[in-house]
C-alpha cells in the first residue's frame, strides 16, 4: 500500500473547477517519499482576481505558459488510479470533485479513487469538533510551513507532515490510523454520471413548477423542520420496524410531496420512532428515486451521504416510499388528507409560547382531530 498525498489549486470555480495546479507527494507506508512535483497548469479560463493576487505563488503569464490540463491528464489520471493506493489530502472530497469537473470540460474519463481527509483525522485525534485550516494544523503539530503555502506542491507536502506527525502522536502506523479513523474515509466514483444527476436534479425541479407541483419554500420548510421537534403521539400505534428507529427523508420526495411528508412525520411518531434531517443520525433512509429520459436518476445529497455512511460501517437500511407506506400500515389517499393548514396554525402557536408558561397544552393530536370534526 502506498499514499498519494495531493494539492489542487483553481483558476476558478464557476461551474466547476478549472485547475491551475496539482501537486503530489507519493510516499510508502513509512512515510519515505518516492516521488513529488507540483504540476502547473494552464486552465484556459479567467482566474479570479483575489485567487491571483492573494492566494496563488506563481504569476499569470507561469501559468499562461503551461501545458493544458487534457495535456498533462496522462500523468495526473495514472497517479490517481493506481492499485493498491489511498489519496489524502485536506478537504480532498473538493479537490476530488474539481478534478471531475475539469475531466469532463475536456471530454476526458473521471477517475475513481478513495480518499481520506486529514481534517477528519486531525479532529478525531486532537478532540476538536471544528474544521481547522491546514496552517493552523501544523501550527499546532509544530511544523514549519514556510511562505509557499497555496503552492498546491508545498500543501501536498505539509498534509503529508500532517499525518505522519499524527501517527507518531498516536504511535501507529498511516494504514492503523485510517482503520482507527473510519470517518475519514471517502471514495468518488462515477462523477460523470453524479453531475448528470445533478442537471437532472434542476430539471426535475423545473418540471414540477410547469406541472404545478406547489414546492416547499422557506416557511414550509421551517414548519417540517419545527414539526420533526414538537410533533407528539397522537394515537399510539407501535410498530416494531419503526419503534426506536430515527428516519430521514430524501429532500426529493420532501420538496414536491409536504403534505404527505407532515403525514409521514405524524404517522412515524405515533408508531414509536422519530424524523431527523441528518442522514448521518439516521437508522432508516427513505431514498425516492426519479426515473428521467438518460436513465442516470435525479441527484440526492442525503443519500449519497446516507451511502458513504453505510460504506463506514454505519447499519442504516435503504427503502423506498412504497415500502414505508407498507411498514406504517397507511396509503396514498390517507397521505394526501388535508393536514398541512393544521400543522402550520399548531407551529405558530407552539413556537409563538415556547417560552411562556401559559403555553397552551392542546397537543398535535388534538389539532388535527378538530380539523377533522
Amino acid at each position: 500500500m502506498d499514499y498519494l498525498f495531493i494539492d489542487i489549486e483553481c483558476a476558478n470555480c464557476k461551474d466547476g473547477g478549472k485547475l491551475c495546479e496539482f501537486g503530489y507527494v507519493l510516499v510508502d507506508n513509512n512515510f519515505s517519499v518516492i516521488e513529488e512535483k507540483n504540476i502547473l497548469i494552464n486552465p484556459s479560463a479567467e482566474f479570479d482576481r483575489y485567487v491571483l493576487a492573494h492566494m496563488l505563488n506563481y504569476k499569470k503569464q507561469d501559468y499562461d505558459n503551461s501545458p493544458l490540463f487534457k495535456q498533462v491528464y496522462p500523468q495526473i489520471f495514472p497517479l490517481l488510479t493506481a492499485n493498491n493506493r489511498i489519496i489524502v489530502g485536506h478537504t480532498v472530497g473538493g479537490d476530488a470533485v474539481h478534478i471531475g469537473d475539469d475531466c469532463m470540460r475536456y471530454g476526458l474519463p473521471t477517475p475513481d479513487f478513495k480518499y481520506a481527509d486529514v481534517v477528519e483525522i486531525y479532529k478525531e485525534h486532537t478532540n476538536t469538533q471544528n474544521a481547522t485550516s491546514l496552517v493552523n494544523m501544523c501550527k499546532e503539530l509544530g511544523i514549519e510551513t514556510g511562505d509557499n503555502v497555496h503552492s498546491a506542491g508545498v500543501d501536498a507536502r505539509l498534509t503529508m507532515l500532517v499525518a505522519k506527525a499524527l501517527c507518531e502522536k498516536t504511535k501507529v502506523s498511516l494504514e492503523q490510523l485510517l482503520i482507527k479513523t473510519p470517518n475519514c474515509k471517502g471514495e468518488i466514483k462515477n462523477y460523470a454520471k453524479t453531475v448528470a444527476q445533478k442537471r437532472n436534479y434542476k430539471k426535475y425541479l423545473e418540471d414540477c413548477a410547469k406541472n404545478g407541483i406547489d414546492l416547499i419554500n422557506g416557511d414550509r420548510y421551517n414548519v417540517l423542520r419545527l414539526f420533526r421537534r414538537f410533533v407528539y403521539q397522537r394515537l399510539k400505534n407501535p410498530i416494531q420496524e419503526i419503534q426506536g428507529k430515527s428516519i430521514c427523508f430524501s429532500e426529493n420526495y420532501e420538496r414536491a410531496n409536504y403534505n404527505r411528508t407532515l403525514w409521514f412525520i405524524q404517522k412515524i411518531k405515533n408508531a414509536g420512532g422519530t424524523c431527523v434531517t441528518a442522514p448521518s443520525k439516521c437508522d432508516i433512509f427513505v431514498r425516492y428515486d426519479i426515473p428521467t429520459d438518460d436513465g442516470q436518476g435525479v441527484y440526492c445529497k442525503k443519500l449519497e451521504v446516507a451511502l458513504q455512511c453505510v460504506s463506514k460501517g454505519k447499519e442504516i437500511k435503504i427503502i423506498g416510499v412504497d415500502e414505508l407506506i407498507k411498514i406504517l400500515k397507511t396509503n396514498q389517499l390517507e397521505l394526501d388528507k388535508p393536514i398541512n393548514k393544521a400543522v402550520e396554525r399548531f407551529i405558530k402557536n407552539k413556537t409563538k409560547h415556547a417560552y411562556s408558561d401559559q403555553t397552551a397544552p392542546a397537543t398535535i393530536g388534538e389539532v388535527i382531530k378538530n380539523k377533522e370534526k
